[in-house]
Formats: structure tokens, C-alpha cells, sequence
């Protein structure tokens, strides 16, 4: 059999890009292979997003498409990925994070390819026939992974971009439209804002800040920034004390989990130890393409989940951020009280698909605000309404003034 289509022939590519097109830009579940030993192996299941065009550290290679990988083979944790980065260089770092794969390398969940054979997939019992099309189950993980819903909502996207920006925002649209494709903008990051040992660089793309000004998918580096510009505006909201902490949304990642484990349980009790103070150490976390907010209140031994689409999570940092907190009590001398009780929320819920990443900033803003004090989030912070436009551009415009006066652009050039 001719399998030449697996190996980059253009008409294969072709074929492909008319597919994506067809879901215009909803992001659209896919498989995801590798060339091992000449062969086509099935390692990863993944989400197209085609309305981004950058890797977060690498300019998009011609005919690869950018993914997030979802779920992938335990066999392939430790394959390479076809276009490395600066951090991803593994299958499994890659997990729960943006990279770019190869278009002769992608079959979405709902076109003909899926059907296609030279897919080797270890120790996994295939779905048969009977199966409905767009779902496929991995028994070996035990985890269920159900193909994309073509008519998913669309609205959030052109409700958002058609709306006007405001001032800051416009003016970092002007600022990013000046700065060569590819270039990034560098932010000073205060190691005591992050818990980290030493002041750090944040490198943000401009593909990243198109993102947040368009109503794109957001990437981490938008949620450090607001990280720190919330952190650094104490004064000017006439603060006595600073009552929150941070913990950085890289740092207790899915795909740091995956990829160093006993780094981040380390991070997560030095972190809490040296906040002890605080009222609430405010937590954004990314697993699975979708960003939730977790608002620890060591004081009562609590964590508040903050989740714009609300269901029942399985959440891999759930058991982690408990060992953290054994681990921070113990180190304090006490033994008892060592487990955390977790506490769904309630709070704005999201219309659409991709409004998670905005949602999280705006739960920070308003904590940050208003909520500083509250003694129970679940009855001081208790809205499902979903955000307004007006809301969310608040927030986007406290992040772009920040940005604005503490980048290292030069926006005289």
C-alpha cells in the first residue's frame, strides 16, 4: 500500500489544511503521531487551535499547525517532539502546554484519516466499530477522551474582538504593531511576587499579546504579567498590608507536574511557608486546556476552586497541593489539621469555549479589589452571571497599563 501521505506529501497537507478550514477557528480535536523506525505511531491525543500562529518560543515551521497535547501514551513520555523549544523537548513536557506538529502528522478526530492504518498504540485496546465517531477511550489510562463538538460555541470570540479597546489597550496594539514578527518584550519579574529565589526575566511574545488584545486562547506569560502588576499596586489601592500571595502558573503547571514533580512540591510548601501570612495565595492553573483559579486560605486549611465551567475535575495538582500542605505543617511542627478541604465556588460561569484564561484574571481582579479581606469567599464572592465586556476589559486594561510603563519597549521609537 502506498503510505506515502504520511510522509509529508503535499497532498496530504493539503487535504488537512481544507479539514481545519472547515472548522474555522474553533479549536478541533485531533490524534498526534510520530515517525519512529519509518513508522507512523499514534503517542498523543491533542486540540488544534488554528486562530494562533506562533509557538510560544518558536516561530510556526511551514505545513505544522499549533496543538495542545492532551493526553498522550506512556510509552512516548520521553519521545522527542518534531519542532523542540527552549522548554519542550519531550512528549511529556509538552502536555497540557502549546507546541507545533507537523500537518502530515495530525488526523482530526472526525475526518477520514482517523480511520487510516499504521497506527501503533501499545498496550491499548482499540474502540470497535460500534463506537460513535469523534470518540475514542484509552483503557490503559483509564481516562476517557471525547472528540470535539463541531458546533460548539463560536460567540465569544467575535463578541469580544468587534468590541472597542480601551486606551492602554490601544496603545499596546500600537506598540506590538511596531515590533518586528517574532520579537518579544521582556518584564523585570520581583522574586518575592513569585516566591522565587532570585529576580527573574518574563520573556512575553507578541504573539501572546495579540492573544489577550484579539480574545484568543491565553498563554502563562499573560497571567504572570497580571501577576505582578497586581502584586507591585499595593499603594494604589490604599492597602494597609498586603494581604495575598502568589504562586506562579508555570511553576505548579500540569506540565511541570509531568515533567518535575518533587520541583514543584518543593516550590508549593517553601511558597506557603513564606506566605503564611496571608490571607489567600492566589493559584491560576492550566490542566487540560482550561484555566481555573485556586484561592488557598492556609488559615482555615482551605482551597476555593474558582472554575468558570464548572463540573466535577479530576484535578492532577489536587493531590500534590495536599502533600505540599502536609509537608508545610509538619516543617511548622503540627500534626494535626494537615488536610486541605477543597471547595467548589461559586462564581461567574463562561458562555462560550474559550473564555477561561480572561474569567481567571478577572476572579485575581476582584479578589484583589474587593474580596481581600472576606473571612468565606463562598458567601462574600457568590455571582454565576457571566462577566460583561465592560468587566473584562477592565481587567485587560489594568494588565496593558502595567505592561506599558514596565516593558522594555521604547514606545518613543
Amino acid at each position: 500500500m502506498d503510505r506515502s501521505w504520511m510522509y509529508g506529501s503535499k497532498r496530504f497537507s493539503t487535504r488537512f489544511l481544507q479539514g481545519i478550514q472547515e472548522f474555522s477557528k474553533e479549536p478541533t480535536s485531533c490524534r498526534l503521531y510520530l515517525l519512529i523506525n519509518s513508522e507512523k505511531v499514534f503517542v498523543a491525543f491533542g486540540t488544534i487551535h488554528p486562530e494562533l500562529t506562533l509557538d510560544h518560543h518558536n516561530n510556526l515551521v511551514a505545513d505544522n499547525v499549533k496543538v495542545s497535547v492532551d493526553e498522550f501514551e506512556p510509552a512516548y513520555k520521553e519521545a522527542s517532539v518534531p519542532v523542540p523549544s527552549q522548554f519542550i523537548k519531550k512528549l511529556g513536557q509538552a502536555l497540557g502546554t502549546f507546541t507545533q506538529w507537523p500537518t502530515n502528522l495530525v488526523s482530526l478526530v472526525t475526518s477520514p484519516e482517523v480511520n487510516e492504518p499504521a497506527r501503533k498504540e501499545p498496550n491499548e485496546k482499540r474502540a470497535t466499530s460500534k463506537e460513535p465517531k469523534g470518540k475514542e477511550v484509552m483503557v490503559e489510562s483509564q481516562r476517557e477522551t471525547k472528540g470535539s463538538n463541531t458546533k460548539a460555541n463560536k460567540q465569544f470570540l467575535p463578541k469580544f474582538s468587534s468590541q472597542k479597546l480601551g486606551v492602554q489597550c490601544n496603545c499596546m496594539k500600537t506598540m506590538v504593531s511596531k515590533l518586528k514578527e517574532g520579537e518579544d518584550v521582556k518584564l523585570q519579574a520581583s522574586k518575592r511576587g513569585f516566591n522565587f529565589d532570585n529576580d527573574r526575566e518574563l520573556i512575553i511574545a507578541v504573539e501572546d499579546i495579540n492573544q489577550l488584545l484579539s480574545g484568543a486562547w491565553l498563554n502563562i506569560s499573560i497571567l504572570q504579567v497580571l501577576i505582578l502588576a497586581l502584586y507591585e499596586s499595593w499603594d494604589e489601592f490604599d492597602h494597609s498590608t498586603n494581604a495575598l500571595g502568589f504562586m506562579c502558573p508555570e511553576m505548579i503547571s500540569e506540565t511541570m507536574l509531568y515533567s518535575d514533580i518533587n520541583r514543584v512540591l518543593l516550590y508549593m510548601s517553601q511558597s506557603m511557608a513564606t506566605l503564611s501570612s496571608k490571607s489567600f495565595i492566589l493559584c491560576p492553573y492550566f490542566e487540560k486546556r482550561h484555566w481555573i483559579l485556586l484561592v488557598i486560605c492556609l488559615a482555615k486549611s482551605q482551597v476555593y476552586i474558582f472554575d468558570s465551567m464548572q463540573k466535577k475535575r479530576n484535578l492532577m495538582i489536587k493531590n500534590q497541593l495536599n502533600l505540599a500542605f502536609r509537608t508545610y505543617k509538619a516543617q511548622n511542627g503540627k500534626s494535626k489539621g494537615t488536610k486541605l478541604n477543597w471547595i467548589a465556588a461559586q462564581c461567574p460561569q463562561q458562555p462560550g469555549s474559550l473564555e477561561c484564561g480572561y474569567y481567571v484574571m478577572r476572579f485575581m481582579y476582584d479578589i484583589f479589589t474587593k474580596h481581600r479581606d472576606s473571612q468565606d469567599l463562598t458567601t462574600d464572592y457568590s455571582r454565576t452571571k457571566p462577566f460583561s465586556f465592560e468587566e473584562i476589559n477592565e481587567v485587560k486594561e489594568f494588565w496593558a497599563d502595567y505592561f506599558l510603563t514596565n516593558s522594555d519597549v521604547n514606545l518613543a521609537s
